[in-house]
């Protein structure tokens, strides 16, 4: 089975904190009550989480046992190809993240066909950190951690999450160096300590709710332009107006969410409750004993998003979670955009009932678990495509329903695509008399 420093050991950790460590967490320890308060399927939740952590466990076995990376992925990367990677992670997803953001309507939400694609290789543009701070790393760097490039870096996807409104996409940026630095020294160095009380109090009364507010009152803006100075205006008001401040960690709701029929929008989550995605699944596994089940159409969903646009025109833009959440109550009827997150055992259960959760879970994870295995291999501090497998991955597959699962399946193809750009990128700098060692050699090297 693998550690808790591979690809496969982190997506699994994270898969089980967030729904049930995390649960347990806001729940038992700070709200104090029972976890299963609130749930209103606790029973039938139990019985459907303990079959699909099971098909999980089995599906992770195989994956590891049986899947063997591509020997391209195996080599050792050396210092001199991660940085024309790191140009390449960069360049690539700001490119694609303001494509994205140029898009209205379909294109913007879309989890399958170009626009998934793109959407995709959004994810790593906060990659570039680790793979910058690897360089560093591999390059025997007394700054790597506080590197001015690394700082700027930071500081310039922290804004650029802002703007995007979506809190991953904040927050990668202050993980990612928290991750390495915990890889290389353990959890008993100092600077671990500095940073994640840090990092939580920040999180917790600066990015959440300065990015829960902005989803609702400023991400619908269609010129993009007038959303950026809009978000940025949130930040300012929330740094220079105590009654705004307020107004926002008092756990407010955003303008025009109480709706009739909207029972997820109209809630006042915490921080904590947005992190465990235990009620959500709740609710719908409720749903689901109320109403009559779905059947194969979240599933087929799933497989149509996988379909090229020009086999298909008519094919669905958007994952289920709209779907789902209507059918649950949690959106209102009119609303078909909002997405919101289940998890594929909720999804399982929705689709034909418990006696189906353990087989669609299990084909599920190895939907997701074998195209990691055969990009990764050891610590995800010395191999950057497990960098990349986690960077992509880490929330579609905690969150998703079938549909989103699905990307999964492009992870190799966009592997090679990276690794192939990176030397070409590479090859270019030579033939230019451009080293990229040079880019950053203010450094003095360890002998």
């Amino acid at each position: 089975m693998p550690g808790v420093t591979t690809a496969l050991g982190i997506l699994n950790l994270a898969f089980t904190v967030r729904i049930l460590l995390g649960a347990f967490l806001a729940k038992n320890l700070l709200m104090q009550e029972a976890v299963t308060a609130r749930l209103p399927a606790a029973e039938t939740t139990a019985e459907a989480m303990f079959l699909g952590f099971l098909a999980v466990f089995l599906a992770t076995f195989l994956a590891c046992r049986y899947i063997k990376p591509f020997a391209i992925f195996q080599r050792s990367t050396t210092p001199s190809q991660l940085l024309p990677l790191f140009y390449v992670l960069l360049i690539g997803g700001v490119v694609s993240s303001i494509a994205l953001r140029a898009v209205s309507g379909d294109g913007a939400v879309a989890t399958g066909g170009a626009w998934g694609l793109i959407k995709s290789f959004t994810t790593v543009r906060n990659l570039s950190l680790p793979i910058l701070m690897l360089y560093l790393w591999r390059t025997n760097s007394r700054r790597w951690l506080t590197h001015p490039g690394v700082l700027l870096l930071m500081v310039v996807l922290v804004v650029l999450g802002l703007l995007s409104f979506s809190k991953q996409q904040v927050v990668e940026p202050l993980i990612f160096p928290a991750a390495l630095a915990i890889a290389r020294y353990g959890w008993r160095h100092p600077m671990v300590w500095i940073f994640v009380p840090f990092f939580l109090l920040v999180f917790e009364f600066f990015i959440y709710p300065v990015v829960q507010y902005s989803k609702g009152n400023v991400a619908n803006y269609k010129d993009a332009q007038q959303a950026a100075a809009a978000s940025l205006g949130v930040v300012r008001d929330y740094i220079s107006d105590p009654s705004f401040r307020q107004y926002l960690r008092e756990g407010s709701k955003s303008e025009g969410t109480e709706i009739e029929g909207s029972d997820y929008l109209s809630r006042d989550y915490g921080s904590l409750e947005r992190i465990a995605l235990l009620g959500e699944a709740s609710r719908l596994i409720a749903a689901s004993d109320r109403f009559q089940t779905t059947g194969w159409e979240t599933i087929e969903n799933s497989v149509l998003l996988a379909v090229p646009h020009f086999l298909y025109p008519n094919k669905p833009q958007t994952g289920s979670g709209n779907f789902l959440a209507r059918y649950a109550g949690d959106l209102p009827p009119s609303d078909v955009s909002t997405q919101v997150s289940y998890g594929f055992i909720a999804n399982s259960y929705n689709a034909f009932g418990l006696t189906w959760v353990f087989p669609l879970c299990f084909i599920t994870a190895l939907v997701v678990l074998v195209p990691v295995t055969m990009i990764t291999s050891g610590p995800i501090y010395l191999n950057p495509w497990s960098m990349y497998a986690v960077a992509g991955l880490h929330q579609v597959y905690v969150e998703s329903s079938f549909s989103g699962q699905f990307n999964a399946l492009f992870l190799p193809f966009l592997a090679i695509c990276l690794l192939l750009l990176s030397r070409a990128c590479d090859w270019l700098m030579q033939q230019a008399g451009i080293f990229p060692q040079a880019l950053l050699s203010t450094e003095r090297r360890f002998p």
